[in-house]
């Protein structure tokens, strides 16, 4: 990624310095969405699927981002402010998407974002379909067997 301040840096500044794949920390992530969505929660109840729903989104909408290449960022900060502003209630989840994922992106480029993280989310669902279909025949298999 390249990061740009006021001016973009000179390629001999930035040759100085080696670059760190460092992925996503999810766990981390979930813990500090979980605190930011209670203390924001009018209600004050604790709704853990739409919690959840909401951190699955984000991380498929930034996995659909970096497969296509797209120069746009999704860091911690975007997802806080997404559970802040949908914890709160007043926006629904395509507005806060808008104002906090989106903005600043053309309309066909969050359209392809958003068809392709559509497209991983069917994939996992589909795996985790067959994984569950698979340990119910294992089950079932298991029950049936004769003993030795």
């Amino acid at each position: 990624r390249q990061y740009v301040g006021r001016s973009p840096q000179d390629k001999a500044l930035l040759n100085r310095f080696c670059y760190l794949h460092w992925p996503w920390d999810k766990e981390l992530e979930k813990r500090l969405a979980t605190i930011e969505w209670l203390k924001y929660k009018k209600d004050g109840k604790e709704n853990d699927n739409e919690l959840k729903l909401e951190l699955d989104s984000f991380w498929s909408l930034r996995e659909a981002i970096e497969e296509l290449s797209i120069d746009h960022i999704l860091s911690m900060r975007n997802l806080l402010q997404c559970v802040r502003l949908l914890a709160i209630g007043n926006l629904n989840k395509n507005e806060v998407h808008r104002s906090t994922i989106f903005r600043g992106m053309d309309k066909d480029t969050a359209v392809k974002i958003i068809q392709r993280a559509k497209q991983l989310d069917n994939a996992r669902q589909s795996t985790l379909e067959a994984d569950a279909y698979t340990e119910v025949n294992t089950v079932k298999q298991l029950k049936d067997a004769q003993p030795f």
